[in-house]
């Protein structure tokens, strides 16, 4: 291998030239890794990082951008990295329908499941209902759409499915929390759209 070797996602005619090809050795290993790192983080990227800038400008000017710290502007783009919620949340936020009410059994049988997930398995369950592991900014109250809990006919089988750009949840009536932990759980852990 070549400093100046071309790799598999480069075209000749972006690969570095700035140096002359010779082999990498003890003696050169670390410029072909500053030289590596500069491409798959900035010359190799650049058009993405450009034309995703574009849009953002598209949406509001990026001076309004300087006010956040990087931290705010990742929340502000792909939502809060802590999932929280508490019971009173889920109970305001979500909107039991179609055989469900706020009083069914198996609606308050996942909400107590719901508030004792830690934070790894509510980051599944949000994927599983929406695709995405974080909340928007705001919380749950901001999902939209809310998540909607309907009925499912056991006799369709024991696991929960979802639409999840709708964040529509299909839930059997269980007997017991433990229950519906159990087949929640498993059916989170599926992915593609295998219990749709």
């Amino acid at each position: 291998m070549k400093l100046l070797d071309v790799y598999p996602w480069e075209s000749p005619s972006t690969s570095i030239k700035d140096e002359p090809a010779e082999p990498i050795s003890n003696k050169n290993f670390t410029v072909y890794i500053r030289r590596t790192l500069e491409y798959c983080l900035d010359k190799g990227i650049r058009a993405q990082m450009d034309a995703f800038k574009a849009g953002l400008e598209r949406v509001f000017s990026m001076n309004w951008l300087s006010v956040f710290t990087s931290t705010e502007v990742g929340h502000l783009i792909s939502g809060a990295s802590g999932v929280s919620w508490t019971r009173e949340e889920l109970l305001a936020y979500t909107s039991p329908i179609l055989g469900y009410t706020k009083s069914s059994p198996a609606f308050l049988l996942l909400i107590d499941v719901l508030v004792a997930f830690d934070t790894g398995e509510r980051r599944k369950f949000l994927r599983f209902i929406s695709g995405s592991s974080s909340l928007p900014v705001g919380g749950l109250k901001n999902l939209n759409p809310r998540l909607r809990i309907v009925c499912k006919d056991r006799r369709e089988g024991p696991y929960p499915s979802v639409n999840t750009c709708a964040h529509y949840l299909k839930l059997p009536e269980y007997s017991s929390a433990e229950e519906l932990r159990h087949y929640l759980t498993t059916a989170m852990e599926q992915t593609g759209f295998y219990l749709n």
